[in-house]
This record gives structure tokens, sequence and C-alpha cells, in this order.
């Protein structure tokens, strides 16, 4: 009995182009010290402190929290198009303003200003300084020097727009 083995050709790998090694590094890069990964919390924690002060102002009942609460249960459990959900917010507000208008009563808002300080140094009626004033030449300088100076220092942002969103 004879055993016959295959001849097992052992290749050597080709070679890991410059290219395609600046791609997994630059994709590493991102992964590991922030990039795209490190900014989707801080836009969550900034979204969830500013829905919580605009509830703090608006919700000011039990049928404000209600109304809010439907909403959610609307949205999340029951999958239904976000316009639906506003047209029927605005519709219980409109016609809930009519029937009871003590529970819909508008919110204070930022509120009247009571006090005043005295004239400002800059208002309304204060003409813009000459160098503040719109020059379409002026508009043009700082446009290419704003974009040849992103394509001078950022070399890298065209690569990274490319390869790190995937």
């Amino acid at each position: 009995m004879s055993s016959t083995r295959p001849s097992l050709e052992l290749t050597q790998p080709s070679g890991v182009g410059f290219a395609e090694a600046l791609r997994f590094w630059l994709k590493l890069g991102f992964v590991s010290f922030g990039g795209p990964a490190g900014i989707k919390p801080a836009v969550t924690a900034l979204v969830l402190h500013a829905a919580h002060r605009m509830g703090g102002r608006a919700l000011n009942n039990a049928w404000m929290w209600s109304i809010a609460a439907a909403a959610f249960v609307a949205i999340f459990a029951l999958h239904a198009p976000f316009p639906a959900i506003v047209i029927a917010a605005a519709l219980i507000g409109h016609f809930g303003a009519k029937v009871a208008p003590h529970v819909f009563t508008l919110g204070g808002g930022h509120g009247r200003a009571q006090k005043s300080y005295g004239l400002a140094l800059i208002d309304d009626d204060t003409p813009p300084p000459a160098h503040a004033q719109f020059r379409r030449n002026r508009l043009w300088s700082v446009l290419a020097v704003g974009l040849g100076s992103r394509s001078v220092c950022c070399p890298c942002s065209a690569p990274a727009r490319r390869w790190a969103w995937r």
C-alpha cells in the first residue's frame, strides 16, 4: 500500500503596495483614535442635552407629556412616518387650543427683557465698518486662500473621506 501525498506548492505571497498599506493604516488610525467613532457619542450627547432643555420648557403639563410619549411610541414601536407624527401633533395642538386653551397655551419663549442695560455700542442701526462691508474681490481672495490652504495643509483629507467612512 503506497500513500501518495499531493505536493503542496508553496508560493510567496505578493507584496503589499503602498496605496493598499496607506488605506489600511488610515482606516486603523480612524478606528483606533476616534475618527468617525469618536464623533457619534459627542453628537448624541449634544442632541440629548438640547432635547432635555427644550422638553423642560415645552412639556408643561400631563397633556404635553402624553403627546410626547405617544409620538415616541408611534415612531419607534409602530414605525409611523415622521411627517404623519408632526401633522398629528399639529392637529392635536390646533384643535386642543380651541377646546382647552388653558392646556395648550404657548410657552414664554425666551421672554421679554425687563431690564435695560443702556445704549449698545453696536446695535441694529449701526452701519457696518468699512472692513466688514461686502466686496466681491475680497470674497474671491478669501475663497482662494481657504481652498488653497486646505489642499496644501490637508493632503490626507481626500483619502480619509474616500476610505474611512466605509
